[in-house]
């Protein structure tokens, strides 16, 4: 006997489930709706099956071939317009010439398929219909039939004045050959409101058989949720077993045959109700899980968990620390951070949820969607595939199209994301397409890395997306960012760079920076024309011959150590005697100056005590622990000066002969003073937010400052020629005359070009500098807000005391100011402020975060 499975439907119902995918092939906890009912078929002996076809045919002939790997023969039959239930069955009436069996492919059930066949041939009817009892038959069509099962009255979604039987069409038949007779050809015609009404007019027998068992028609939201809850608690029976059963009795079980074959199940608090477990399943001490619950292949529950069910966490799923999943549905290969709230929701396939995300009830989150940190998703809110909602975001309306929710593709760092999470080989591929698109063809990248094999797993990926394109590549390897950044601004046929970095604040996070044909930070229009090329996979693709090469120039620091030292004042460096040995410490944080560094302090004669240099693919150890374990060494050597870089070789950090560490804008302030006493009258660009120390420094030598705002792009542009020095206050030095680039190394050297003349001790420069006294606040502010709040703040504050720059920066007198402004990657405002003493400062960010609070507060409601 032959069954036809009917797995054509788009499945509207249920997007963002069947975005992707036909209805039939929604995952339904360890298979697709239309694996459980194969399984069916081939227990009640049915092996030759027709599965007809229309919407995305292709992905289920992809999954079942043909069938033998279920011990079942397939054959597709693909309409090439909607047919409907009737006309996709007369379609493949070729293959129909004895009694068959038609079955949906998108609903559950574990009816006896074989006494539905007897009955029919008992009987001898034309077609027999299988009937289920249902307590609200308002949404389906129902059958109204005699004693003898013999039917007598369809009724369409009936209102209750017209329900007459609470028994409803399964969509499940048993039909003769001579029932295609009776469909038109080539047109869409459907069972239970076309066929069957016209059989029964004419006369011909229709028989009802009432089935036992389970159905549910997988037709929305609601249904799923409820199917996948009803298959994990044993509601439904089932030819095979999902995984190993562990009843609460038996948990945490023992021996080698425990969870699945593989699990790993420690000691920890007994869950109540059955856990369902696939292989190699691993569950930490504390986590607390309340059955039913399923966890599918290599699910990892890490510790402080609570899973309460019904819950489904599909294969290689992570389940991360401190996480609550109650009633929810987490298909494959899913991350689910830590501190994460599932109540209700759908969440699935390859999504990554990153800390504090909280999700309600009836929401679903669709393929591939990427929720940054502490997100609020409302109830019943849909999420289209490939989405993304930044840090904070609360989400009130379902996302379909555009980028609404979603940050932008660049942050403060480049492109950042969690290595093989967010920041894939698939992803870094796309990504260097993506920019290849946006340039010449046969243009030259430029690209550069640290030593972490992520990343040099990542730039291979990249360097194929710019060759695909028809770029051309310089490979620099492992070298510092001023030195790539110098080989670009020395090479003409350079249009571009890319770095790619394992981040200073997370080691599980990865940065894509990119940079423009002169060295500097690629400007904001770039970067959205790359976004707009990647969001749209609007790539250009080079042809056979025209494929990018890729070059790998020798010793790309050879370039920059010759320009290096033409900006410096060796004689100077030279010539002054060494009142302290050594004259300076170095800590190069492991990264790739050290090398670097040492030859030009070499070239110098310096004399200098090196510390932490390269570390040639290893993790390295945590900043802030090393910048305190080389103040103790300073404070025991009599060293000058201890200079503490970042792993690119960018940021500066400041240590007196005492130990002790200068905080970076009491450094930076230093590099001024130098700077200033050296070149008097000069000009340096500085950015709005630094205290005024700043201007006190610069009068005192007669300079002029250029106004920036408080972003390293904005200061590197406003660093030309005729500018001395710049600085964010934050470790980053500027000295143009090498390159209008934060330059760790450069300011380095100048540092000791600078200090040479002074014939002081750090410490004693320091104690002369004009004092300051800021405070620095965070004010929480949804994303959808932060454009009223800065409306609110133009309208409060007007005047000649008020700068719009970088937000507001509002003048209360000579000595106090307040700077409001929202912070660009985040959801919050940030608040500085100066005042004479910390006290007034303190309140007057406390002042204004507290204004905002309340308007933040009142727009919200």
């Amino acid at each position: 006997m032959k069954a036809v499975v009917m797995a054509g439907g788009e499945g509207s119902r249920l997007r963002p489930l069947t975005i992707g995918r036909p209805k039939p092939m929604v995952p339904l906890v360890d298979k697709p709706v239309l694996g459980h009912i194969l399984e069916l078929l081939k227990y009640h002996g049915i092996t030759e099956i027709v599965i007809t076809l229309q919407y995305l045919p292709s992905v289920i002939q992809d999954f079942y071939g043909d069938g033998s790997t279920l011990g079942l023969n397939i054959t597709y039959v693909v309409e090439e317009m909607p047919l409907g239930t009737a006309g996709g069955v007369k379609n493949a009436a070729a293959h129909l010439n004895d009694t068959f069996l038609v079955i949906s492919g998108d609903a559950l059930t574990d009816f006896n398929l074989q006494a539905a066949v007897q009955h029919h041939l008992t009987i001898g009817a034309l077609a027999t219909i299988a009937v289920y009892p249902v307590p609200n038959p308002l949404e389906y069509g129902t059958v109204v039939s005699d004693e003898n099962g013999r039917i007598t009255q369809f009724l369409e979604k009936p209102d209750w004045s017209a329900v007459r039987s609470d028994r409803v069409n399964t969509g499940i038949y048993v039909l003769e050959p001579a029932v295609l007779d009776f469909i038109p050809d080539g047109t869409a015609y459907d069972f239970s409101s076309e066929l069957f009404p016209a059989l029964l007019q004419g006369g011909e027998r229709l028989q009802a058989y009432v089935a036992e068992g389970y159905w549910c028609d997988v037709g929305t939201i609601g249904e799923y949720m409820r199917a996948s809850a009803d298959l994990i608690s044993g509601k439904v029976w089932l030819p095979q077993p999902m995984g190993e059963t562990v009843p609460a009795a038996a948990f945490p079980p023992s021996g080698p045959d425990a969870g699945g074959g593989a699990a790993t199940l420690i000691e920890g608090t007994r869950p109540r109700g059955d856990l369902i477990l696939g292989a190699d399943v691993e569950i930490a001490a504390d986590a607390r899980i309340i059955g039913p619950v399923y966890l599918g292949n290599a699910v990892k529950v890490k510790e402080g968990v609570t899973i309460q069910g019904p819950c489904v966490v599909r294969d290689y799923t992570i389940v991360d620390r401190y996480s609550r999943l109650e009633n929810c549905v987490v298909w494959r290969n899913t991350y689910i951070g830590e501190t994460c709230e599932l109540l209700g929701a759908i969440v699935c396939r390859q999504c990554s949820l990153k800390s504090g995300t909280i999700a309600y009830e009836d929401v679903v989150i669709g393929d591939n969607c990427v929720l940054d940190e502490n997100c609020v998703v409302h109830p019943d809110v849909k999420l289209w595939p490939n989405k993304r909602i930044e840090p904070g975001a609360v989400v009130r309306e379902s996302i379909i199209w555009g980028s609404r929710g979603r940050r932008s593709l660049f942050g403060g760092a480049g492109v950042s994301g969690v290595v093989n999470v967010d920041i894939t080989p698939e992803f870094a591929a796309k990504l260097g397409s993506s920019l290849g698109a946006t340039l010449p063809r046969g243009s030259y990248v430029v690209i550069n890395r640290d030593s972490h094999r992520s990343s040099r797993m990542l730039i291979r990926a990249l360097m194929s997306g710019l060759s695909s394109a028809g770029v051309d590549v310089w490979d620099l390897g492992e070298v510092p960012v001023p030195v790539a950044r110098h080989f670009i601004r020395t090479h003409a046929s350079a249009a571009a760079g890319v770095h790619v970095r394992l981040s200073p604040l997370d080691q599980r996070v990865v940065d894509i920076r990119f940079m423009n044909g002169q060295g500097l930070d690629q400007s904001r229009a770039s970067e959205r024309s790359v976004e707009r090329s990647f969001s749209r996979e609007d790539f250009r693709r080079a042809f056979l011959d025209e494929v990018g090469q890729i070059d790998y120039p020798a010793d790309p620091t050879e370039g920059y150590i010759e320009s290096f030292l033409a900006s410096v004042d060796q004689d100077r460096i030279r010539a002054t005697a060494p009142h302290v040995n050594p004259q300076i410490v170095v800590d190069t944080s492991h990264g790739l100056c050290g090398d670097t560094l040492s030859t030009i302090l070499n070239l110098l004669e310096v004399d200098y005590l090196p510390l932490n240099g390269p570390m040639m693919g290893a993790l390295r150890d945590q900043f802030r622990h090393q910048l305190q374990h080389m103040a103790k060494i300073m404070g025991v050597l009599t060293a000058g000066v201890g200079v503490k870089l970042d792993v690119d070789g960018e940021r500066v950090f400041l240590i007196d002969e005492k130990g002790v560490v200068l905080d970076d804008l009491t450094a930076a302030l230093l590099l001024l003073e130098l700077a200033m006493y050296a070149n008097p009258g000069a000009k340096v660009a500085l950015p709005a937010v630094l205290p005024r120390a700043f201007e006190t420094v610069v009068d005192r030598y007669g300079g002029h400052i250029v106004s920036t705002q408080n972003d390293l792009r904005d200061l590197m542009r406003a660093a030309d020629e005729d500018v001395l020095f710049a600085t964010d206050g934050a470790g980053h030095f500027i000295f143009p005359d090498l390159q209008p680039v934060s330059d760790g190394l450069l300011a380095t050297v100048r540092l000791l070009e600078y200090l040479g003349p002074r014939q002081a001790a750090v410490s004693e420069i320091v104690a002369g500098l004009p004092h300051f006294f800021m405070a620095h606040h965070r004010v929480d502010c949804p994303w959808e807000t932060k454009g009223t709040v800065m409306r609110l703040l133009n309208q409060s504050y007007q005047g000649d005391g008020v700068v719009t720059i970088d937000g507001l920066k509002i003048h209360f007198g000579a000595e106090e100011w307040v700077h409001i402004g929202p912070n660009p990657e985040q959801p919050l405002f940030e608040i500085r402020a100066e005042a004479a003493d910390p006290e007034r400062a303190t309140a007057l960010v406390k002042e204004h975060g507290d204004q905002l609070l309340q308007w933040i507060v009142a727009t919200d409601i």
